[in-house]
């Protein structure tokens, strides 16, 4: 998850970068680039709102549908297979520990 995670960001990074670079101060470099695009993972679009460049909406929609619903979907998915994993694993022993609340139960 995070080595594919890792290559998306590297990919909107790198594009981030090359169309973007030379139309504002908040993407002359590769780091600040960085910071630019992290900053807007967490909400924060003044970078872009000071861009004039035919992309900027097409990069912010694209970027923003990625990073907020295709990977906390995969996140939640993930922990959604290993909840399922062990609840399936602990299934018989839920069940031990219910045979035994009943039988104690019973002998009251």
């Amino acid at each position: 998850y995070i080595s594919y995670m890792g290559v998306i960001w590297a990919g909107f990074l790198a594009f981030a970068f090359i169309r973007f670079s030379g139309k504002s101060p908040d993407y002359v470099n590769f780091d600040d680039a960085m910071l630019s695009c992290f900053e807007l993972f967490l909400g924060n679009n003044v970078s872009l709102k000071n861009l004039e460049d035919q992309y900027k909406v097409i990069f912010f929609i694209c970027f923003t549908l990625f990073f907020y619903f295709v990977s906390v979907q995969m996140f939640n998915a993930i922990i959604n297979y290993a909840y399922n994993l062990v609840s399936e694993q602990m299934n018989p022993q839920f069940e031990q520990e219910s045979r035994e609340r009943k039988r104690k139960e019973m002998q009251r």
